[in-house]
């Protein structure tokens, strides 16, 4: 088995994020901030480590950091938080559905290519820009230095979705308003985790209200954060997990490996000859490589490499219809191939042999 949907989801974490979370299951499972026994206390030790792992991630504070279920409940907490109905707001043509149908749903959106076409789309009433850091199609990264410089420049907050290169590049929030992630991507968390970073200053409307732990008697929702976005009981096992896996990301950022094996996957595509190739091939991308072969429908084609090889790729609009219409691609879809550290060159190899001497299947 050759498992390349990395950009989905790490499927192979490394040993210890199993054993932090066992390790909280038995000796920390008491509920975090709800209690002064011991367990809880706990349990609330060790969110806040989670906490203290994100923000030295990305050069913040540990108060700047809300923990979430996952990138798309931190988007909608942020869109929503700050935006409204009469408000006007511009992403790029790299955006996730978790950003697309919330600001859909919420406000007035323009659709910009880069920070200079971004300038032209700009209203009085634009509240806020939204970047996707890098594609989960095709692993573009976007001009986010030059999306900051022009937010900074109109006094307008800037969102970020980093749920594509947090693990994979270095990130740092300064310059940045807003920033959301998914856990178990290359930060190699488990499923059900995901942060929201809220830069001090920014005032954010709560999406949820409950209980806190504190300030119990009023019935307003507190506004201290990170604790006033994170009603109800947090995922104390799952940030267990995901604080092991930071650590051991933050350990693999400088080796290189990712890169290579991108590389190799991206110059190995392009070289065959019935093989489209959607991702820039000597650009520094995230490890998400998008392609099609030519007179096949993706879907079949993925299909055919997990029944013959059990190798595991995606297929399809990947949730991101803006970026397979930036792509040109979005009546056919693409094939999406994405390593991690826990990849070889000689899987990559075997792959892109496979590709090379499979058969077309007509659309």
């Amino acid at each position: 088995m050759i498992y390349l949907d990395n950009s989905a989801t790490t499927f192979f974490k490394p040993p210890q994020v199993a054993e932090a979370m066992t390790a909280y299951m038995q000796n920390s499972g008491g509920n975090p901030g709800r209690g002064g026994h011991f367990l809880s206390l706990r349990a609330g030790e060790v969110i806040y480590g989670c906490r203290e792992a994100i923000a030295d991630l990305i050069g913040a504070q540990p108060e700047e950091i809300v923990l979430t279920p996952s990138a798309t409940i931190a988007l909608n907490i942020a869109i929503k938080g700050v935006v409204g109905a009469k408000d006007h707001v511009i992403l790029t043509g790299y955006e996730h559905n978790s950003v697309l149908r919330p600001v859909h749903k919420t406000c007035a959106y323009s659709v910009c290519r880069d920070p200079a076409h971004a300038r032209k789309l700009l209203r009085k009433n634009t509240r806020l820009f939204i970047v996707n850091h890098a594609s989960n199609v095709n692993g573009y990264i976007q001009d986010l230095e030059g999306y900051k410089a022009l937010a900074k420049q109109a006094g307008i907050p800037i969102l970020v979705d980093a749920s594509q290169t947090a693990g994979h590049l270095p990130i740092r929030v300064s310059g940045i308003d807003l920033l959301a992630c998914a856990g178990h991507k290359g930060l190699f968390g488990p499923q059900g985790t995901g942060f929201l970073y809220v830069r001090k200053g920014i005032r954010i409307n709560s999406l949820f209200e409950g209980g806190t732990g504190f300030m119990s008697e009023q019935a307003e929702q507190p506004s201290l954060l990170p604790e006033g976005l994170e009603s109800g009981t947090l995922n104390g096992v799952g940030f267990a997990g995901l604080a092991a896996g930071i650590a051991f990301a933050k350990a693999q950022l400088a080796n290189g490996v990712e890169q290579n094996l991108t590389s190799a996957l991206k110059q190995g595509l392009a070289a065959i000859p019935h093989v489209t190739l959607y991702s820039p091939v000597f650009e520094p991308t995230a490890p998400a490589v998008a392609f099609n072969i030519r007179n096949t429908d993706c879907v079949t084609f993925a299909d055919y490499l997990s029944e013959k090889y059990q190798i595991c790729v995606r297929s399809g609009l990947h949730c991101a219809p803006l970026a397979h219409k930036s792509m040109g691609t979005l009546d056919t879809g693409a094939v999406r191939a994405s390593v991690s550290v826990f990849n070889t060159l000689s899987e990559v190899e075997k792959f892109l042999n496979i590709v090379d001497s499979a058969p077309l299947f007509s659309v």
